[in-house]
C-alpha cells in the first residue's frame, strides 16, 4: 500500500501538468450560465515593402502608407485621400466628391472644386486668384 502511494505521488509530481490541466478542465463546469464580456479589436496590418514604400497600416477602414522619404498618403473609408510630402512639406487632400486642396511649404493654397470646376489659389501674402469653369478669372491682392 505504501509502495502504491509512493508511485502515485511520484507519478503526480511528473504529471503535474496533467493534473493542472484536469483541474482547469473542470472549471467551465462550474461557470455555465454566466455571461462573459467580449471585446473585439480590429486587426492592424503593417507590411514592410521596400525603400520606396516603407509601411502600410490599415485600421478602422483608414489606410496610411508612409514612404522612406517620409511622404505619407492616408485614405479614409469615406474616400478622402490626404498626401503629405515631408521634403517639400506639400499637403494635398482630395475628398470623395473630387474637391482637392493643395498647400505648399511656402504657404500657397490651391483649392479645386470638381463639381463646379472652380479653382482658387491663395498665396501666403494673401493674394487670391479664382478661375471658374466658364473662364472668368478674379484676382484679389490683399496688400
Amino acid at each position: 500500500m505504501v509502495a502504491l502511494k509512493t508511485i502515485l505521488i511520484g507519478a503526480a509530481a511528473f504529471a503535474g501538468f496533467s493534473t493542472v490541466a484536469i483541474v482547469l478542465g473542470l472549471i467551465p463546469v462550474y461557470t455555465r450560465g454566466t455571461t462573459t464580456a467580449t471585446t473585439t479589436t480590429e486587426a492592424t496590418t503593417t507590411t514592410t515593402l521596400n525603400t520606396t514604400t516603407a509601411a502600410t497600416t490599415t485600421a478602422g477602414g483608414t489606410t496610411t502608407t508612409t514612404t522612406a522619404a517620409r511622404g505619407t498618403t492616408t485614405t479614409t473609408a469615406a474616400g478622402t485621400i490626404t498626401t503629405t510630402t515631408a521634403a517639400g512639406r506639400t499637403t494635398t487632400t482630395t475628398t470623395a466628391a473630387g474637391r482637392t486642396t493643395t498647400t505648399t511649404a511656402a504657404g500657397t493654397t490651391i483649392t479645386t472644386t470638381a463639381a463646379s470646376g472652380t479653382t482658387t489659389t491663395t498665396t501666403a501674402g494673401g493674394g487670391t486668384t479664382t478661375t471658374t469653369a466658364a473662364g472668368t478669372t478674379i484676382t484679389t491682392t490683399a496688400a
